[in-house]
């Protein structure tokens, strides 16, 4: 089963974190022997060094959350303690351990983290000798404010996460029921291929029988030229061949018929390939739009990572800002006129906060707008595949008719070879009857000649309708070349 975004990206924070402490402990122990201070220092380097590799043990263990606790823990047990000798920094100090926690998206460590580093810097307050609550209730509120919307910023992050997950996984459906669609198409393809094929052999049988019709009706021209016998036995002999070549032309006109039906249902079905044509190429459109609207949405993203730099510009502002009113607050006593403007100038640079998160909230919209382009494309592209799916079907539908019309084709050209039969045994008796009559003859071989002339043209209609097959077996195969 495939990992998560979430879980991929909690293990990245934790190896980044895992050789930042590795870092810091490397640092603080340099400094520490250069300074000749590594005695006072040297709890914070234990923890800092067994934080760091329990963490990394945890890691390669696969025990993610496990390890994600322990290096948040180290990071309130380095910063606690250290509030009460910060001084002026001491909110710098306290953004520490939060920044690490919104790192993780997680919404009930983030609480956690914000309740424990607020309520320990209210208690270092509080617990100053010198404690003014004038000059430091701003700052708390302030500090809580930054936590509250730095919250929001995880919370939102973890819901993108969530929700590229699920996007992800539609995305995977879509196209294994793509894949499924085109596996059904090159099946179908295949076995319209062995339907033309088996029509092209009935073609060949039909050609063949056609050319014998043509040879045997040479030789009964032939056979014709040579009757001769008494008037009365021509006129009748002939009366009757008369009628037996209406019915065989009778018979001609109904394979006409049959043959035209044969290539109105080719045409329609070249037109039913033509339409999927179509819906393949607005697969291919729905495919290209998505991807551009994928990359639209990583542009976004980096607009939304560069207002993050811009709020944590604003932070560091307002806590100089904020240190500046503390400092005038002290020099100034009761009076506080240079703390009432530092405080104006921390009021204006948390309304622009404000506005920089409101920017932020219309970029994540244009982001879940996108996302919704993306999802409505590729359904078009789902319902074009579902719609080449009948279009293929109803091809293969049309030449099963085909195989239905070249079976009726062999059942009147039988027919034809039997009433053909007759009308040679009635010209053989002619011959038998009548030897003097050449002009009579001749006049029977005009009407046999006009006869073998039918039949050519029948043959070459046959000839016609082969290629034409021909050409559909040859667009059949490319379009299964297109499909592989």
């Amino acid at each position: 089963m495939r990992e998560n975004s979430l879980t991929n990206h909690i293990r990245k924070v934790n190896k980044i974190l895992n050789w930042v402490y590795f870092i810091l402990a490397f640092i603080m122990l340099i400094a520490g022997i250069a300074t000749k201070t590594i005695a006072s220092s040297i709890i914070a380097l234990l923890v800092t060094i067994v934080s760091a590799f329990v963490a990394l043990y945890l890691r390669q263990k696969k025990m993610d959350t496990a390890a994600t606790y322990v290096l948040v823990a180290s990071a309130l047990a380095q910063v606690i303690p250290l509030l009460p000798v910060a001084e002026g920094s001491a909110f710098l100090l306290a953004m520490l351990p939060i920044s690490i926690a919104a790192l993780y998206f997680n919404k009930r460590l983030y609480i956690v983290v914000g309740i424990i580093i607020n309520a320990a810097v209210i208690i270092y307050q509080l617990g100053t000798p010198n404690f003014d609550l004038a000059a430091n209730l701003f700052s708390d509120i302030f500090q809580i404010i930054i936590t509250i919307v730095i919250f929001f910023l995880a919370k939102e992050g973890g819901k993108l996460i969530l929700n590229a997950n699920q996007k992800e996984a539609q995305a995977k459906e879509l196209l294994d029921e793509l894949h499924k669609t085109m596996d059904a198409i090159r099946t179908n393809t295949s076995a319209l291929n062995v339907d033309i094929s088996k029509g092209n052999e009935q073609l060949e049988v039909v050609r063949e029988i056609s050319s014998s019709i043509t040879s045997a009706t040479q030789e009964i021209t032939t056979g014709i030229v040579d009757q001769s016998k008494s008037v009365t036995q021509i006129n009748q002999a002939i009366k009757e061949a008369d009628q037996k070549i209406s019915e065989l032309t009778a018979f001609s006109d109904q394979l006409d018929t049959v043959s035209t039906n044969a290539s109105g249902v080719v045409d329609e079905g070249s037109e039913k390939i033509n339409t999927m044509d179509k819906q393949m190429a607005i697969i291919n459109q729905s495919v290209t739009k998505s991807l551009e609207t994928v990359n639209e949405l990583n542009e976004n993203m980096d607009e939304v990572n560069n207002f993050l730099s811009g709020i944590t510009q604003i932070a560091e502002q307002t806590n100089m800002l904020a240190l500046n009113a503390a400092i005038e607050a002290a020099r100034a006593g009761e009076s506080g006129k240079g703390f009432a403007v530092v405080a104006e100038e921390v009021r204006n640079l948390a309304v622009q906060s404000a506005n920089t998160v409101a920017q932020i909230n219309q970029i994540i919209q244009q982001i879940k707008d996108k996302t919704k382009n993306v999802l409505n494309e590729v359904s078009r592209g789902q319902i074009a595949t579902q719609d080449g799916e009948k279009v293929v079907k109803a091809v293969n539908q049309n030449f099963e008719m085909i195989q239905v019309s070249f079976k009726d084709i062999g059942r009147y050209i039988s027919d034809e070879i039997s009433r053909i039969g007759n009308i040679a045994n009635l010209f053989s008796h002619i011959h038998v009857e009548v030897e003097s009559i050449a002009s009579i003859s001749e006049v029977q071989a005009s009407s046999t000649e006009e006869l073998l002339a039918t039949l050519e043209e029948h043959n070459s209609s046959i000839e016609n309708m082969y290629n034409l097959m021909h050409g559909i077996k040859s667009s059949s195969d490319n379009l299964q070349g297109v499909i592989k």
